[in-house]
Order: structure tokens, then C-alpha cells, then sequence
């Protein structure tokens, strides 16, 4: 420093006037990093969102100690499973429980849960300031400054500003109530997800159950007409018959054969359907499940607007809709406090050099409010649009209130209408057409009936045993219909 001050004086002023910015730069400089890591250190806002049960969470696979008379197709039977990495025979109950932490879909809206929390940790976070430095009034020829050309003389502005418009008019309270009522609609949301993929879980396992029973059914089936085609070949070659009726049966066995081929297609399908909205990416026909189609001999009779209002409380659909009506509203008012105007704070240093032009170099401050003038843009095109979105979601509330009225309306009609019927008609139904069928059996082995009775016998057994099984899966089915109606369990 001492080299440089012998050689040319003005140099050294000159680096001494360099050092002092510098300095002042720096400590401005530091200020902001500390502003920016305090703004910046703000934790993620503690809201969650409005809390929902898990739709059929915990349930249980239990059947009434007091059923109505069981029939062959109570309890299908299972089909062999080989091993795998996953459970391989599931109940109802497993499957909502793996479909609750595996379903892809539902997956899917925990992740459009986590965007709307974002959204809000976004909104509770403060603007950032801005720091500008510059440096004005430099000649061209510094050489020329002189205290008679005194020129600029140079000056060297660090300024920092700070939007205060975010306090002083509610823009971030008014941005964060809107993003928690949009944390509130993205939960609701993501419940009726929910509801909807354990629906479908229950929709598929019963499918399965469905078709497991068919194919048990005609098996059973395939089975007969093997029996009938041996008692036929005996008689004709005792002569009791010709051989028109062994063809009859033979044609017969293989309309039953096809039958069973299409059931085991159906129940690879059905498998494969269940696998999807279990969450299980891999193929694996060992997948079986295991369940009860007895149905409870007695049920209570439930009170329509009873259940239209369990539903207008559970039903996460309808909360969905009544939040973003939250939401909108609350963007109303947060359309409304952006159009106020922006409003700015700023402190600054400057330091200019005057040693060229023989006085000393001088250190100053300014501050200053910035602030827009709304003139023409109040935003008013956006409070139109969040009005109008205000709107929409009142009349879309009311229109889904409307629609699940319906919903639990027509669940409980055909709910109670399944298990009347099966309780007026199913078991006489069964054992009508069974003592029917062996009794023509064994009176065309005996030379009683002909083959044609014997046949159709045998046809209206089966179509008695599609029918009950077609009847308790219509119970079961309309049960969990109303549930997802309701939005809850209606029955323990």
C-alpha cells in the first residue's frame, strides 16, 4: 500500500475509496443473507387439512349367527393356490385393508393432497427483499476530473427494498385462508377417492366370489351329465332306450363342458381385475379369495332421510364440494386485496467520490416508499372470475346434495328388495328343484321318465342355484352400494 501511495497519491484515494465500498457493500450484502435464511428457515405450516375416516377402515368379516337357510352356493369353494409373495387366499377384509395402503389410484390423490399443502407453504412464506447496487456519474476519462471539471462526480448506491403491501392490505392472511381451504377440498378429495377404490375393491372381490361359484356350479354341472350319459349308455344296451336319447346327452355334455371353459375364463378375468385395484403389479393367478355369501335372516329398517342426512355428514364427495365453496369464497376476498396497491419500503447508502475534484469523499443515505397507483388495474377481472367460481361451486354443492339423495335413495330400495326377496323365496326355491331333480333322476334310471324330464329336471336345478347365487350376491352387493351411498358402514 505504500508502493502504490509513492508512486501516484491519487491511486491510493482511489483504492481507500474502493475499501470503504467494499466495506459497505459487504455489511448490506450480510444483512440481506440473514433477511433471506430467516425468511427462508420458515417450517412447513402444521395443517393437515380436515380429517376423514378411512372409508371401511377396519373392517370385519362377520356373518350373523342368525342367517337365512344356507344353499349350496353359501360358501364356494376355493380354488387351489399356489404359493407367492403375497398373500394368495384373501378375505373381503384383507382386501380393503391392502387396497387402502396399495391401490394405485388412491396412491395417486395422497400426492394431489401433499401439491395442496405445498400451496400453502408457499402462501405462509414472506416476500423476499431486493438489493440493488450501481453505480452512477462515471466519466469516460476519469483523468479529466479536476476540481475545475468536477463532473459527476462517481457514486456508488446500494439500496434494499421490501414490499410491505402483503401487511398493510392482508394479501398473504387472505392467500393462506385460500390455500387452506384448498388443503381442506384436496383431503375431501382424496376420501372419496378412497371411498370409490375400496367400492371397486368390494365390487371385484365379489366378482371373484361370483365367479367361483359358477364355476363350482357348473362343475357340478359337468359332473351330472357325465353320471346321466353313464345311465343312459346302460340303458341302451339293456334296450330300455335308443340311441337318439345317448346323443341327446352326449350333446348335452358338451354344451357343459364349453360352459365350465367359459367360467374359467371369466374367473382368470375377474382375478385379474381384482389384482388391479388391490395394487399388485404383477400377474399371479394364485391370487384366491375367501368369503360367505350367508345372508343375516333379519336386518333393521333404516329411515330414509336418516340416512340422506349420515350421508350430507360422511359423505367426502359432498364436503369436497362444500370446501371449495370455503375456498372460493375466501379467494374473493383474496382477489379483492391483490387489486390494492404494492407498496414498497427502501433504505440505501451512497458513497460519493470526490477526491479527483479536491474536496473529500462523502458517505449519504436515502430511503423511499414505492407504492402503484390503481387506476385502470383494481383486478377486477379476476374478483369477476372468483365470484363467478363462487357461484359455480354453491350450485355445484347443490346440485350433489340433489344426486346423493338419489344415491341413498335407490341403494336402500334395492337393498331392502334383496333381501326380501331372497328371504320369501330363495330357500324354497333350492330345495324345490332339488327334491324335483333327483326324484325324475332316479325314476328315468328306473325306466319311470323319459330322458327329456330327466333333463330338464337337472337344468332348472341349476338355473334354481344361479338364481339363489345371484340373489345373495345382490344382497351383498346392494349392502355395500348403500354403505358407499352413506359414505360409512351402515351395518356392525
Amino acid at each position: 500500500m505504500r508502493l502504490i501511495e509513492a508512486i501516484n497519491p491519487r491511486i491510493h484515494q482511489s483504492v481507500i475509496c474502493h475499501r470503504g465500498i467494499g466495506r459497505a457493500v459487504l455489511s448490506l450484502l450480510s444483512s440481506m443473507s440473514i433477511l433471506c435464511l430467516v425468511s427462508c428457515s420458515a417450517n412447513e405450516p402444521d395443517y393437515d387439512g380436515a380429517y376423514f375416516q378411512k372409508f371401511m377402515h377396519g373392517y370385519a368379516d362377520t356373518v350373523d349367527p342368525t342367517t337365512l337357510p344356507s344353499s349350496p352356493v353359501s360358501n364356494p369353494a376355493h380354488v387351489a393356490a399356489q404359493p407367492s409373495t403375497q398373500p394368495s387366499v384373501i378375505t373381503l377384509s384383507d382386501a380393503i385393508d391392502e387396497s387402502l395402503g396399495h391401490n394405485f389410484a388412491i396412491r395417486s390423490s395422497n400426492e394431489d393432497a401433499n401439491q395442496a399443502r405445498g400451496d400453502l407453504w408457499t402462501a405462509t412464506l414472506y416476500p423476499n427483499p431486493t438489493i440493488t447496487a450501481d453505480t452512477v456519474l462515471q466519466p469516460f476519462n476519469r483523468s479529466s476530473l479536476s476540481p475545475s471539471n468536477p463532473s459527476g462526480p462517481p457514486e456508488y448506491d446500494a439500496i434494499i427494498q421490501y414490499p410491505i403491501d402483503w401487511l398493510i392490505f392482508g394479501k398473504r392472511s387472505a392467500g393462506i385462508e385460500v390455500a387452506k381451504r384448498a388443503v381442506d377440498a384436496a383431503s375431501a378429495t382424496r376420501s372419496d377417492q378412497i371411498r370409490q377404490q375400496v367400492s371397486a375393491t368390494i365390487s371385484s372381490f365379489y366378482d371373484v366370489l361370483q365367479a367361483k361359484a359358477s364355476l363350482s356350479l357348473d362343475q357340478e354341472d359337468l359332473r351330472q351329465n357325465e353320471t346321466l350319459l353313464e345311465i343312459t349308455a346302460k340303458r341302451v344296451e339293456h334296450g330300455g332306450v335308443g340311441n337318439v336319447e345317448l346323443d341327446r346327452v352326449r350333446v348335452q355334455l358338451i354344451s357343459a363342458r364349453q360352459t365350465v371353459d367359459q367360467d374359467e375364463r371369466a374367473l382368470v378375468a375377474a382375478k385379474s381385475a381384482l389384482r388391479v385395484v388391490l395394487g399388485r403389479k404383477n400377474a399371479d393367478q394364485s391370487l384366491d379369495v375367501a368369503g360367505s355369501l350367508e345372508v343375516p335372516a333379519d336386518i333393521p329398517r333404516f329411515d330414509l332421510q336418516e340416512l340422506v342426512r349420515r350421508a350430507e355428514e360422511n359423505r367426502p364427495d359432498l364436503l369436497a364440494l362444500k370446501y371449495k365453496m370455503a375456498q372460493t369464497g375466501a379467494d374473493v376476498k383474496n382477489q379483492e386485496a391483490q387489486g390494492m396497491p404494492q407498496l414498497s419500503i427502501g433504505v440505501g447508502y451512497t458513497f460519493q467520490e470526490q477526491v479527483e475534484i479536491g474536496d473529500r469523499n462523502t458517505s449519504e443515505w436515502q430511503a423511499s416508499i414505492q407504492t402503484s397507483i390503481p387506476i385502470f388495474d383494481r383486478n377486477q377481472g379476476n374478483v369477476r372470475k372468483a365470484k363467478a367460481a363462487q357461484m359455480q361451486a354453491m350450485i355445484n354443492y347443490a346440485g350433489q346434495t340433489a344426486q346423493v339423495s338419489s344415491d341413498v335413495e335407490q341403494a336402500l330400495n334395492g337393498f331392502n328388495a334383496a333381501h326380501h326377496i331372497l328371504a320369501e323365496n330363495g330357500a324354497t326355491l333350492v330345495e324345490s328343484a332339488r327334491n324335483a331333480r333327483d326324484k325324475l333322476q332316479k325314476g328315468y334310471e328306473l325306466g319311470g321318465y323319459a330322458l327329456v324330464d330327466a333333463l330338464q329336471a337337472d337344468t332348472d336345478y341349476r338355473n334354481a342355484l344361479r338364481t339363489d347365487l345371484a340373489l345373495r350376491l345382490d344382497f351383498w352387493r346392494s349392502l355395500h352400494k348403500l354403505n358407499t351411498a352413506v359414505g360409512t358402514r351402515i351395518l356392525p
